[in-house]
């Protein structure tokens, strides 16, 4: 086994041996430089495909959250013509802040955890994304 790294060079931790994937890749739990306990191939982590646990591509494991839903929903309806809702949104040139367009965790930072009943509700309707007009609203709202 290629990977034990508790040197703090920032590689994965090995823990242990976890349950196959559906695809037959052997999987290991580890412990990210971040302190995440996550499940991955080992071959993945051996050839460096996989490196953290998604922080370091501002995720921390929250790629299938609704917070994390909510940021590229509204990445996409300002961003990609293509996209169900552009004509309101992008297509009428409502922005996304820097800020949270480059980064995930950026918009995590100022906005915090989406609870379930809530969605992404800019104050001014005419305003763009950003902090200063943006708040976790319910539907009735």
């Amino acid at each position: 086994m290629t990977v034990k790294d508790a040197s703090g060079t920032g590689k994965p931790t090995y823990i242990k041996e976890a349950e196959p994937s559906p695809s037959g890749n052997h999987r290991c739990v580890f412990i990210c430089a971040c302190g995440n306990e996550f499940r991955a191939a080992l071959s993945n982590i051996n050839n460096g495909h996989t490196k953290s646990c998604g922080c370091l591509r501002g995720t921390h494991k929250m790629s299938k959250s609704g917070t994390y839903s909510s940021w590229l929903n509204m990445k996409s309806r300002c961003n990609t013509e293509s996209s169900t809702g552009y004509e309101h949104y992008g297509g009428r040139g409502i922005t996304i802040c820097d800020r949270w367009d480059r980064s995930f965790e950026s918009f995590y930072k100022d906005m915090g955890e989406r609870s379930d009943s809530c969605i992404l509700e800019r104050l001014d309707v005419d305003g763009d994304y950003c902090p200063e007009n943006c708040i976790w609203a319910t539907q009735k709202v």
